[in-house]
């Protein structure tokens, strides 16, 4: 089945139920359908056509989800965009990519406009919201289009659904090609071993133009017929309102919204009885953090792996059992391996490069076949982070293979130090990272956020590090900043904070 097949099948089963809320406005499944089929006419008479690509880029809104079920029944192919994109970033996806019709907004139809002029063969433009242009086609126009219903061209499991451009954090974007196959795959997966149902419901705040917020919430939303609660982005108030609000039962966020939300004194107000379960994702839940998620909510937690490579999953603690610390087992249908630098499979607990294959792995990187043979080698994607494995199955990840530290002779994992940062009660977040260092080759540097109201010293810090880890591991240096940069999926991008403060 293809996704809008998928799509299909929950809207004639609970045309009633509320697929999504947004600005206290509720849109039934059977009213989704209905707009999505209007749409998706409109870009038929803009030309658009089965294996056509088309680009979203809006800030989360109704607006996207009609779009991507529209094209995933025009058969056409997803190039989902960041608000955020510069001109510049624009300009890139634009020439690597044959994109026909980017549906965005006002700021990004200009820029794209002027990307026009410069001779990039940008596409035609469909703009939500105010705002003419003679080269624009209005959404709102196109979504008054007759009503019937629009018969959608039936697509095979490998057909590519997706092409997602990485944030770029560590170099050129890729174009991750993801297939139908691989997208229903993961939300399938993910949503059994939550348990998800009709009777289920979140608040969101991911921004739905990412893999997490297409696969996780849109995907395996209407997959299992759940509600979700929109919001534009995350408010810690407006967030706790809507959960009390609609009795949501599942929590989905990032590290840095958890650490909002239990320091928020309007929790202590909010009803949360209907919650039953919290996942977690985009990095991995500090040891501290997890226990006090645990010792004040006292649901399971739901720890989650992934990637974007991997349609946004492949491990998570199933609900029968959480394991601190862990990411959890392999999704049904994915394996996953550790080995080390020669190709070897690794025993019990020793670190090495985490290896996966399965429904879930992409198709490969769009236009660029060296860069896709070399991830995907010998049938199995390399992650290019290191984890390691206990007897039970439970995958433990460690860093990034990138971030790990060389210092001299010895090895360091900013994640360890990240752990015991954490356990100061005046830590909000942090992120450790290596700097070169003309002696060592490198050494660790600590970037801090303290909690609000709060102090501490580069001293303590230090200190703390010393009583808990060897002299070697201890950061050389501490920087106190008011946040630390994160892309959408909520991983620290820490070449910016190098970036931002330097390596002295």
């Amino acid at each position: 089945m293809d996704v809008a097949g998928a799509f299909a099948k929950t809207s004639h089963r609970l045309p009633e139920k509320p697929m999504l809320v947004f600005k206290n406005k509720s849109y039934t499944f059977q009213e989704m359908d209905a707009l999505s089929d209007r749409l998706a006419g409109g870009l038929s008479s803009l030309g658009m056509r089965q294996g056509d690509v088309i680009s979203i880029g809006l800030p989360n809104g109704p607006e996207i989800i009609i779009t991507l079920l529209a094209a995933a029944k025009l058969g056409a192919v997803v190039v989902p965009l960041n608000t955020m994109l510069k001109e510049k970033e624009l300009g890139y996806v634009f020439q690597d990519c044959p994109i026909k019709v980017a549906v965005t907004f006002r700021s990004h139809a200009e820029i794209i406009s002027r990307l026009n002029r410069q001779g990039i063969d940008a596409p035609r433009l469909v703009v939500v919201g105010e705002g003419e242009a003679p080269d624009w086609f209005s959404y709102d126009a196109l979504t008054r289009q007759d009503s019937l219903r629009f018969a959608h061209a039936p697509m095979k499991d490998d057909d590519v659904f997706l092409i997602v451009y990485t944030s770029g954090t560590t170099g050129e974007p890729k174009g991750v090609m993801l297939t139908h196959g691989n997208v229903l795959s993961v939300a399938r997966a993910v949503a059994s071993f939550q348990r998800q149902s009709e009777k289920d419901s979140w608040v969101c705040f991911f921004p739905l133009t990412h893999i997490t917020g297409i696969v996780n919430f849109i995907i395996g939303g209407f997959s299992t017929g759940s509600t979700m609660i929109l919001q534009e982005r995350f408010e810690v108030n407006d967030y706790l309102e809507s959960f009390v609000l609609h009795r949501c039962s599942i929590m989905g966020a990032v590290n840095a919204v958890f650490q909002t939300i239990l320091a928020s004194p309007k929790l202590d107000d909010s009803d949360l009885r209907s919650l039953r379960l919290i996942t977690s994702g985009g990095a991995s839940l500090p040891v501290e953090l997890y226990r006090r998620l645990k010792e004040r909510f006292r649901v399971p937690i739901l720890e989650m792996y992934g990637m974007t490579e991997n349609a946004a999953t492949l491990t998570s603690n199933p609900l029968e059992t959480q394991k601190e610390g862990s990411v959890g087992l392999s999704l049904p249908g994915m394996e996953v391996r550790v080995e080390d630098e020669e190709g070897r499979d690794l025993p019990v607990g020793e670190v090495g490069e985490i290896l996966a294959r399965g429904p879930g792995i992409m198709k490969g990187y769009y236009n660029k076949p060296d860069l896709t043979a070399k991830a995907l080698r010998a049938g199995w994607y390399h992650t290019g982070d290191l984890g390691r494995m206990d007897e039970d199955g439970f995958l433990y990840i460690v860093d990034r293979k990138d971030d790990m530290i060389n210092a001299g002779a010895f090895k360091i994992y900013p994640r360890e130090i990240e752990e015991v940062l954490y356990t100061h009660p005046a830590v909000q977040d942090c992120a450790v990272k290596g700097v070169p260092d003309e002696r060592l080759g490198q050494v660790p540097v600590a970037f801090v956020v303290v909690k609000e109201g709060q102090a501490v010293i580069r001293e303590e810090l230090e200190a703390l590090c010393r009583d808990r880890i060897a002299n070697y591991k201890v950061p050389r240096r501490f920087h106190f900043t008011s946040e630390l940069p994160r892309a959408a999926q909520g991983k620290v991008m820490k070449r910016l904070l190098v970036e931002n403060f330097g390596s002295s």
